[in-house]
């Protein structure tokens, strides 16, 4: 196989760079107990992350309701017109306190980083999290100066999966698809790659299930980022290193 020249690498940032399932669930659950409501298992808010927070609380928010233990005083604050925003206030605050209390990079993420932008292909960063939320882990991480583009969640008009921030991604960018990677953990990465003829990288996560992204044809699906940097050894070429190194 001739190697493909690598232009741009597009990433998403939950359960594919970083691992913070347990800090977004505490913040939920915080924020439930603050408004006499009873916490969830980590499975169920789990099965509702991938879509901005806004979907997270509405989909908590209806499974509340169907909650066995809830009381009925419980459900009627549910159903209460203004508790969605009482909510996402809550979580809001919780969340910017404690999105970095046990979030951190997951294994191989530095390591791929480090090496595609030392080779000079340009990283872009895709998330359905929150600007606010986003650059503070960024910033925490030590991740602030290393993608060329970030595209939160509230900075265009539509998210994942709509193939409007790939499409931004690659005109800033100045890459074509066909030499450029999304590497994701759900659907709502593949998807948007597949549309937009992006090829597209899956990452075995907490976050979703990775067997449905074999149907959105993946040139890979990994364990995690070490195994993909060895793949992008293998098939990829890219400039020299900006170091001089040969790495």
């Amino acid at each position: 196989m001739t190697p493909r020249l690598l232009e741009a690498a597009l990433f998403d940032l939950d359960g594919t760079l970083v691992d913070s399932l347990t800090d977004i669930c505490t913040a939920v659950n915080r924020a439930l107990r603050s408004n006499g409501l009873p916490a969830l298992p980590e499975a169920v808010i789990a099965s509702f992350v991938g879509d901005g927070v806004t979907a997270l609380l509405q989909r908590v928010q209806a499974h509340l309701f169907d909650f066995v233990t809830c009381t009925t005083a419980q459900r009627d604050l549910v159903l209460a017109h203004d508790f969605h925003e009482h909510l996402m206030t809550d979580f809001g605050e919780h969340y910017c306190r404690g999105c970095l209390e046990t979030t951190s990079l997951l294994p191989g993420a530095r390591s791929l980083l480090d090496l595609l932008k030392g080779r000079g292909v340009r990283l872009g960063l895709i998330t359905n999290k929150s600007r606010r939320f986003t650059s503070i882990i960024l910033t925490g991480l030590g991740l602030e100066q290393v993608f060329d583009l970030v595209l939160a969640g509230d900075d265009l008009s539509e998210r994942k999966p709509s193939v409007l921030p790939f499409r931004q991604a690659l005109a800033t960018c100045g890459a074509r698809p066909q030499h450029t990677i999304v590497v994701g953990d759900s659907v709502n990465d593949a998807l948007p790659a597949k549309k937009v003829g992006i090829p597209f990288f899956g990452v075995a996560s907490s976050f979703a299930d990775s067997s449905l992204l074999e149907d959105y044809d993946p040139l890979a699906v990994v364990k995690d980022l070490g195994q993909l940097e060895a793949i992008l050894r293998a098939r990829y070429t890219w400039g020299p290193s900006r170091s001089g190194s040969s790495s």
